[in-house]
């Protein structure tokens, strides 16, 4: 077999798989990492491979390898990926850097999870306005490898839940910086999504402080 039918080497006697071809893996997910996966060209591979791991339980996993045009438009999605998130890590350092939380509620809000009247510095909406948009940097990454022009929710991981509280986010800032980021629209609950977050971190903060008998935050409770 050449170079060019081969998927991968049997991560024991290094004999050659092809595509569209049965080779076998473990059952063990250390076996598996995404990193370092291990494949075998027969099960007599496997077999011999389970001492050397010290697997106490273990099982051979029959399954087929990719074809050849699946594993070209795998690489050519990855490329795409990796060019959208280049692209936009590009454009995201060109855009505005304005502070996107709302001071003053943020301040009440805040307040309420201390138990008392506190101060917020600029410094620190300035920290949270960055991390909001690495938040949409992240989403914006997906949405373009979904070959989308508009930054949703679903692009955005799920915050911890944390007290309710009306909008903390200046919606009209969020939508100029990822326009202005990606030339993409941002949907109506991507704000939202943001404002939780925000909430999310402050409230893990706040708990923090008042756990060190503090009555004010610091940058670094949010880090």
């Amino acid at each position: 077999m050449n170079q060019e039918q081969m998927w991968k080497q049997c991560s024991l006697c290094k004999k050659p798989i092809g595509f569209s071809t049965t080779y076998w893996a473990c059952s063990v997910s250390t076996c598996n990492r995404k990193r370092f996966p291990l494949f075998f060209c027969s099960v007599q591979c496997w077999d011999a491979h389970v001492p050397q791991e010290r697997h106490r339980e273990a099982w051979a996993i029959e399954k087929r390898s990719p074809s050849r045009e699946e594993v070209e438009q795998t690489s050519v999605k990855q490329a795409s990926a990796a060019q959208a998130e280049a692209s936009a890590l590009a454009s995201a350092a060109d855009a505005p850097k304005e502070i996107l939380v709302v001071a003053s509620r943020y301040q009440g809000y805040l307040g309420e999870r201390l138990g008392a009247e506190c101060r917020v510095e600029r410094s620190l909406l300035h920290r949270l306005s960055e991390a909001l948009r690495e938040l949409c940097d992240d989403g914006i990454v997906k949405a373009r490898a979904d070959g989308r022009k508009t930054l949703m929710a679903r692009d955005l991981p799920k915050p911890a839940p944390a007290p309710a509280s009306e909008m903390l986010i200046v919606v009209t800032k969020v939508k100029e910086y990822v326009r202005s980021a990606a030339g993409m629209n941002t949907s109506g609950d991507v704000a939202e999504l943001l404002s939780a977050h925000l909430r999310s971190w402050t409230h893990e903060a706040a708990r923090r402080a008042l756990r060190e008998e503090r009555e004010q935050v610091q940058v670094s409770d949010f880090l």
